[in-house]
């Protein structure tokens, strides 16, 4: 042991050495002065925290860490869960506009695949429900509510991007 680190000390406090390597220790220790009060620094440092009063957390530390966290999806699947409704109805009155509009046509015109006449057909039947005569009422009040449900999803699309921005800025 040409070099006394503060490993080998703490191995020698721990009682971690061989017998050989413990007299090398001490040897170079008396003769020493500073290892000596490196070796009396260490074993005071030992006893200081062997004698240390370990505080434990409180009972339900674990419960309430965990309430939190779950507190946090839960608002946040609610924020995904309006945005989601609104992006489906959107969806949901394109396609039933789109459908209405197609089926609406003249039958008159000549479908050159048989399976698409067939499914023409199908979905006819099921817009004929829906079927009612189109006047400009009407076409104000559909055009006007998509465009309020477009003004609504793209506010939310907004408000979540700024909230996604804030965050992200809080964290850098």
């Amino acid at each position: 042991m040409k070099e006394l680190t503060n490993e080998i000390l703490n191995k020698l406090i721990d009682n971690e050495l061989n017998n050989s390597e413990i007299d090398e220790l001490y040897h170079l220790i008396k003769q020493n002065n500073e290892l000596q009060g490196r070796l009396k620094a260490h074993q005071m440092v030992d006893s200081v925290l062997k004698n240390l009063k370990i505080e434990s957390a409180p009972e339900n530390t674990t419960e309430l860490i965990m309430a939190k966290i779950s507190a946090n999806i839960l608002v946040k699947e609610r924020k995904n869960g309006l945005f989601k409704f609104f992006m489906s109805l959107f969806g949901i009155i394109i396609i039933l506009i789109l459908g209405f509009i197609m089926f609406s046509e003249p039958t008159g015109q000549e479908i050159i695949i048989p399976q698409l006449s067939s499914v023409k057909n199908y979905f006819g039947k099921i817009f004929s429900i829906f079927s009612f005569p189109i006047n400009t009422k009407v076409i104000s009040i559909i055009s006007s509510a998509v465009t309020v449900i477009v003004l609504v999803s793209g506010y939310f699309i907004f408000e979540q991007h700024r909230a996604f921005k804030n965050k992200l800025n809080s964290i850098l």
